[in-house]
């Protein structure tokens, strides 16, 4: 669904999944998945597509007969700005994502926000602090009303999200409300997280994220933003934009956001 590139000409779907696959697999494994499992693939792209056509959402292809055997890029003019938003968070670092999952943290609120060392980040890479009551006068002496907010970011170029990312995101969740880390120190000293704060869960992705994925993370209380989410909460937040959309006035925007994130202690 990221990788497929919108202006490809009519095909099979067969030949168009086996061409993707075998940029990443040895045509052994092609071959042996095709045969087991391409009528899965099949149902799975036909449930995303109707999906995403009804609810508006970006797409990169479409469908030409009832059964789902012929596919097609949906056309350079569809969902053209989201798609140009996707190619571009793409071009960023892996490290740039990360610090852009720290400013979503301040979009949603946060008053104090990080993003986490590039490396030994312990499956954190931003959290920050959200408070949820204000005194208009006065202390707080018995626990401080905040929520707080754990991101982990990534990026489509090192990783294809799956179910197992969102249960390893809980499982480091847990970790660091017990403060269990792969080192002997703590690992950040900005974060603290008593054990019955209220702890909310990021996980944002540059790709588009199939729909059992969502599922999991609506069930688990996780908000997954992807692709199309990250474009409706960014652009939106630019006020002096161009009438039309590039790649290069977004990137530009994007690491025009992130300049001054905070690295966490």
């Amino acid at each position: 669904m990221t990788e497929y590139a919108v202006d490809s000409p009519p095909s099979l779907l067969k030949d168009s999944v086996e061409s993707l696959l075998l940029q990443h697999y040895s045509a052994e494994f092609v071959s042996s998945f095709i045969s087991g499992f391409l009528d899965r693939v099949r149902d799975v792209l036909v449930d995303e597509f109707n999906a995403r056509f009804e609810k508006a959402h970006s797409l990169r292809y479409r469908f030409l007969d009832a059964i789902g055997e012929k596919i097609e890029g949906i056309g350079l003019q569809n969902e053209k700005e989201k798609i140009e938003f996707q190619n571009a968070i793409n071009e960023l670092t892996s490290a740039e994502f990360e610090s852009l999952s720290a400013y979503i943290l301040k979009i949603a609120g946060c008053e104090t926000y990080w993003r986490t060392p590039e490396s030994h980040d312990q499956g954190l890479d931003a959290f920050g602090y959200l408070s949820f009551l204000t005194k208009p006068s006065g202390e707080w002496f018995a626990g401080v009303p905040r929520l707080i907010l754990l991101a982990q970011a990534k990026h489509f170029s090192t990783t294809k999200v799956g179910s197992k990312d969102i249960r390893e995101f809980i499982g480091s969740k847990e970790l660091a409300i017990h403060k269990i880390y792969s080192t002997i120190d703590d690992r950040y000293s900005d974060l603290d997280i008593p054990p019955f704060s209220p702890v909310g869960l990021l996980f944002i992705t540059t790709e588009e994220v199939p729909l059992t994925v969502k599922r999991l993370g609506v069930r688990s209380g996780m908000v997954i933003l992807s692709s199309d989410d990250l474009h409706d909460l960014l652009v939106s937040n630019w006020t002096k934009r161009p009438k039309k959309l590039t790649r290069a006035w977004l990137l530009k925007e994007l690491r025009k956001s992130i300049k001054n994130i905070p690295k966490a202690n």
